[in-house]
């Protein structure tokens, strides 16, 4: 898959749960690991649910989107990299910094 092999992403995946005594190298990405899909799930139902309760404001219904995408790009940059971490925790501060600005 994208010339990689199965048993490096067996490995990756294992390497998602960690045992007890390995320290997290970071501190921050088996978190964001497990917040981010929660965080993506929200948008996905803002979006959703948007235009059923009143009429969409325009900047919503573009942008609920577009957030879900780069946090889901962002998931998986994180999950493919790991030492991508302080790289992903900054592109999250400026997304939503954006957006909520």
């Amino acid at each position: 898959m994208w010339g990689v092999s199965p048993s490096r992403w067996w490995k990756r995946l294992g390497g998602l749960v960690r045992g007890p005594g390995v320290p997290d190298e970071d501190g921050w990405r088996r978190s964001l690991l497990v917040a981010l899909p929660f965080a993506i799930l929200a948008f996905v139902l803002g979006a959703v649910l948007e235009p059923l309760g009143r009429p969409p404001y325009l900047l919503d219904s573009v942008a609920y989107p577009l957030l879900a995408l780069g946090l889901g790009a962002l998931e998986l940059i994180l999950f493919l990299r790991p030492d991508s971490t302080p790289r992903v925790v900054l592109g999250i501060i400026l997304t939503c910094s954006v957006y909520f600005l």
